[in-house]
């Protein structure tokens, strides 16, 4: 959820769950069995719900999220648009995304960062 509040605060972007740092596809599918008894609907709920708890129900719009098979491995593909306005996770964070990085602002820069790119 570092990452999906980052991109809200850049320029929006793609993230995909279930395939590793060297692009190597290694799905959800475990994940899904163990925890959701391999049912999808189960899966996005609980991401719905936590999405809830860790960014807030009113960015909830700037999220697509669906589960596609890649390679016959599931794959968690999210669509995060940029936000309006910015976005703190739970903990009061402010995070950015920089490719391929999500770095956490604090001070000076956070608050040079929110009047351009908020203004």
């Amino acid at each position: 959820f570092k990452k999906i509040s980052g991109f809200f605060n850049a320029k929006g972007g793609e993230l995909l769950i279930g395939v590793d740092d060297e692009s190597e596809i290694k799905g959800i599918d475990k994940e899904l069995e163990m925890f959701h008894k391999g049912s999808t609907d189960k899966f996005l709920n609980t991401f719905k719900d936590l999405f809830k708890s860790y960014i807030g129900l009113e960015f909830y719009s700037f999220v697509d999220q669906k589960i596609v098979e890649i390679n016959s491995k599931k794959v968690v593909a999210i669509t995060c648009k940029p936000s309006k306005k910015e976005v703190f996770d739970k903990e009061g964070n402010f995070y950015i995304r920089t490719s391929p990085a999500t770095e956490k602002l604090e001070g000076p820069r956070l608050v040079e960062y929110i009047r351009q790119r908020f203004n």
